[in-house]
Order: C-alpha cells, then structure tokens, then sequence
C-alpha cells in the first residue's frame, strides 16, 4: 500500500534532571516510493533539541539547540530481512557551538524469526 505520512511530537522534561529540556521533531514517511517496491519505505525528519539552561553552563561555548537532519530508506529484502540504511547531519553536537557539523551514515538490520 502506498503512502504518506507525516509526524510531529513536542516533548519537554524537567530542565533540572535533562541536558535537553525540549525538543520538537517533524518529518515524512513514504511509503512504497516505487511501484515496484510497495514495502519499502523513505523517510525525512527534522529534531531540534533545546539545551536546558543548567547544561548550558557547563559547555565553553553553548548553543541554544542541538539539531539533526535525518533521512533513511528501509528496503525488505525479503520477507524476514529488511535493510535500513540512514545519513544524519547534526548541528552543535553535544550542544557545542564550535563544535563542527557532524555526518554520520549507518545502517540498521531486521530480521524476523
């Protein structure tokens, strides 16, 4: 079945206990990109964590956010395997505003039993 999707979730936490104290998250799934293909899936989100004030003071050089580009495509390979290979680009790592943008590409494997 193909479709899309969209998601968003706000969260918070007590600013006393957490390095981030709040964070929005925003995105699309699409699923069954290709005709072909109706189980695979691709997937953009957006997070923006907002540094909790008591971290921030710990940090050299604070930013006020940290936040994360990600997009991920899950691919069934068969019924019991599904590869999901995903890129990330972080912004202020750690909450470091010197800090350089980060890349990071992986992979994630199901397997079903």
């Amino acid at each position: 079945m193909r479709n899309l999707t969209a998601f968003a979730r706000y969260t918070f936490a007590d600013p006393d206990t957490i390095a981030i104290e709040r964070s929005w998250n925003v995105g699309f799934k699409w699923r069954g990109p290709l005709a072909a293909r109706p189980q695979d899936a691709i997937a953009l989100g957006w997070t923006r964590g907002r540094l909790a004030n008591k971290y921030r003071q710990q940090l050299v050089d604070p930013a006020r956010a940290e936040e994360a580009l990600e997009l991920s495509w899950r691919v069934e390979v068969s019924p019991w395997l599904a590869i999901q290979p995903d890129i990330q680009r972080i912004r202020n790592p750690g909450g470091n505003a010197s800090a350089s943008t980060v890349h990071i590409v992986g992979a994630r494997f199901e397997i079903v039993f």
